[in-house]
């Protein structure tokens, strides 16, 4: 498993705010889809986050980015299917054309949900951002260190199908400023 967060992070690690935002989004989007059809048993905590996204964004705008299907809108799918059985390919979330205000905005929204019911697993004592402050990892040990944490206690089954979404998730922080994040 460590080999497959580490190949996935070093896959994504280059990609800016707005890439990482609009690729959570389609990841989210596509997680949603897949688990409508699959339901999973360690998929409370996502079903939360994203249950808490859609509430909010039907509720203000009517042409919601969540209504909007994946394949119709031209945009990456099957990526949550695929990471079933540990093949983690994001090559389809590198190409600029997924960057839309549409993308993008609903990918910060999420962020911003996703970021609030991690906040004690890895601001907390014995978190990531605690271990990197006193030097026991450091700054390229720490997005894997992240992800990691949040698959032990977020009710993560350990297999590469949450990979993804949690590498999106850790780069954001670190990219967002973890310091803040945590001394908030």
């Amino acid at each position: 498993m460590k080999q497959l967060i580490d190949e996935t992070i070093e896959d994504c690690k280059d990609l800016d705010k707005d890439e990482l935002l609009a690729g959570l989004f389609i990841l989210s989007k596509d997680y949603h889809e897949h688990l409508s059809e699959n339901p999973r048993d360690d998929a409370k905590l996502f079903a939360e986050v994203y249950s808490e996204y859609l509430f909010e964004d039907s509720y203000k705008y009517h042409d919601s980015p969540s209504a909007r299907i994946l394949e119709k809108e031209g945009l990456p799918r099957g990526i949550a299917m695929n990471a079933l059985n540990n093949e983690i390919n994001l090559n389809e979330l590198k190409d600029r054309r997924i960057l839309h205000e549409w993308t993008i905005g609903p990918g910060k929204k999420l962020f911003e949900k996703f970021k609030r019911k991690f906040k004690d697993t890895i601001c907390g004592p014995g978190g990531p951002y605690k271990q990197f402050e006193k030097g026991l990892i450091d700054q390229e040990d720490l997005p894997a260190s992240i992800v990691k944490s949040i698959i032990l206690t977020g009710g993560f089954a350990v297999i590469g199908f949450w990979i993804p979404l949690l590498v999106y998730c850790a780069l954001l922080l670190i990219k967002t400023t973890l310091k803040v994040y945590c001394e908030e």
